[in-house]
């Protein structure tokens, strides 16, 4: 355990050294080595095209606390009117390759085969899971995936093929993860679609420390 930990330091440099932006390092390669190491240590990837992975932990965190979670009533009504179920890591592959297509009016994806791979084995390994909306005909229509590590939970990408599935399957997550101890997620960066929900933003320093004590459930 303890060459494990030392690995889990050593990977990448110091958060603190991280640019403007919060870019850290880059790498050629991406395994759950790099995945373990960066988010027992706050840090997440960004593929920039094929080639390369860039390594963030920027000044401010985009975290979700689940007291602060909330659903509109319009998307309630939607998700009774579709009849959706909820599934947890039964179809961890076929979640992230519908996340890796692009959207309009985006013309690729950061969700590289080189990601794919590295979370798939990630999940494989009990670190990663996926939270999947099914329709009634059993189809998959919406879901997220992300890493968990102790009471640690990272969102990594969420995917609809039918209005509110997404929605849905963050409803189911937080409820889910709530369960198994946890109070809060990661969002990592902030957006006008996730202010919706209560996430909002806290700065590096004080996300560290909400980090710690929770990989070490």
């Amino acid at each position: 355990m303890h060459s494990e930990n030392k690995i889990h330091r050593n990977l990448f440099p110091p958060v603190d050294s991280a640019d403007e932006s919060g870019l850290l390092a880059l790498s050629l390669d991406i395994d759950t080595d790099y995945l373990q190491a960066a988010y027992r240590n706050g840090i997440f990837p960004w593929p920039v095209e094929e080639e390369y992975i860039l390594w963030f932990s920027p000044p401010s965190r985009a975290i979700l606390e689940f007291s602060d979670f909330h659903i509109s009533r319009r998307a309630g009504r939607e998700f009774r009117k579709r009849g959706f179920k909820l599934r947890i890591n039964e179809n961890f592959s076929a979640v992230i390759r519908e996340c890796s297509f692009p959207r309009a009016p985006e013309d690729g994806t950061w969700i590289t085969e080189k990601i794919i791979k590295a979370y798939s084995e990630f999940n494989q390994q009990g670190f990663a899971l996926s939270f999947e909306t099914l329709n009634p005909e059993g189809k998959l229509v919406g879901g997220l995936y992300g890493v968990l590590i102790g009471t640690y939970f990272s969102g990594e990408s969420m995917f609809h093929r039918e209005s509110a599935a997404s929605k849905f399957a963050l409803a189911g997550a937080v409820e889910y993860l709530g369960k198994q101890g946890l109070t809060w997620l990661d969002a990592q960066v902030i957006s006008e679609n996730l202010i919706q929900f209560g996430v909002k933003e806290i700065p590096r320093s004080e996300f560290i420390k909400k980090l710690r004590p929770a990989i070490n459930n």
